[in-house]
């Protein structure tokens, strides 16, 4: 879930093709034309002309593009309480993330992503690729007004552009971004998160870390112990790519990226086939889905082209 989460925080400054050359759609322009359209108004008009929602994001993303920036947000995030920042500084960009008391970073630089916490003095690396969310090209969908907390904002609704059940909505303040709602569908339901914009500024704190500390050293992934067997009490899961995999006193978890939300549902179907019951235990998440057989429960559930499977002993 935190390598989600921290996707979800760069999913919020995606630098698209639209940073570059407006949001993508011709029926908007930049917010300079719109400036220069403004200028030019006959002098009887004596309304300012405001700029739309998309022009206002036009501008939000010129900005971030320009670097030297802190961007920070609080809210709820899918049911924890998150503060979540970003900065870049000389090319190089930190992420920070603060939930349940733990504190993570990932630092970007010159091709390779490094990522680590305050609790252990090791870092990963990884490679970073055109894939990578940054780079995530993300598409017009609509914009209008809302309101949120009894006062009315404007607002632009953006989608993925490889994924479009995961969606942006940028509410605006006058000229300045007030929050982000993040949604995502899951099957027929959809979850929302509300991110409050608490600072974008040029100051950056001193908390952000923009290199590895220097008494950390590089995971050694040969200490990392053996993957356990996919349960042969269950159907074979044979979509994506596995993630992750654990065990611990006879609970285990596997995570697979690459997946789609047909895939997890046919995988629920061999459950049901295969004489698993569906049971009700009141989870918060409604497209978890559990069920129970010979006293072992699974429970299986989909987001963001993960579909993660758990298998324990029921209690």
């Amino acid at each position: 879930m935190k390598k989600i989460w921290i996707c979800l925080l760069c999913l919020l400054l995606t630098v698209s093709a639209a940073a570059c050359g407006g949001t993508g759609d011709e029926s908007y322009a930049s917010a300079e034309s719109a400036a220069s359209e403004a200028s030019s108004l006959p002098e009887e008009s004596s309304e300012p002309e405001t700029a739309s929602a998309s022009m206002r994001y036009d501008a939000l993303i010129a900005r971030i593009s320009e670097g030297n920036f802190y961007f920070e947000l609080r809210g709820d995030l899918f049911g924890l309480e998150v503060t979540l920042a970003i900065a870049e500084r000389n090319g190089v960009l930190s992420s920070r993330e603060e939930t349940l008391g733990e504190v993570s970073y990932t630092v970007v630089k010159e091709g390779k992503s490094y990522s680590f916490d305050l609790a252990e003095t090791v870092y990963f690396i990884t490679e970073e690729t055109e894939t990578h969310p940054l780079l995530s090209e993300t598409v017009f969908v609509s914009e209008g007004t809302e309101e949120l907390n009894g006062k009315t904002y404007d607002c632009v609704l953006r989608a993925l552009k490889e994924d479009e059940s995961q969606t942006l909505t940028y509410f605006f303040d006058g000229e300045s971004l007030y929050a982000v709602r993040i949604s995502m569908r899951m099957g027929e339901s959809e979850t929302n998160s509300l991110l409050t914009v608490t600072a974008f500024t040029e100051e950056i704190p001193d908390d952000m870390l923009f290199g590895i500390p220097e008494n950390y050293t590089e995971y050694d992934l040969a200490t990392e112990p053996d993957k356990p067997d996919f349960p042969s009490e269950l159907p074979a899961f044979t979509a994506g790519t596995l993630m992750d995999a654990s065990e611990e006193n006879g609970a285990y978890s596997f995570t697979y990226a690459a997946t789609t939300q047909a895939d997890c549902d046919a995988y629920i179907e061999l459950l049901k086939e295969a004489g698993f019951e569906q049971l009700d235990i009141g989870l918060e998440i409604e497209d978890i889905f559990t069920a129970l057989k010979d006293g072992m429960v699974v429970a299986v559930y989909f987001m963001s082209g993960v579909t993660a499977l758990s298998y324990a002993p029921f209690s």
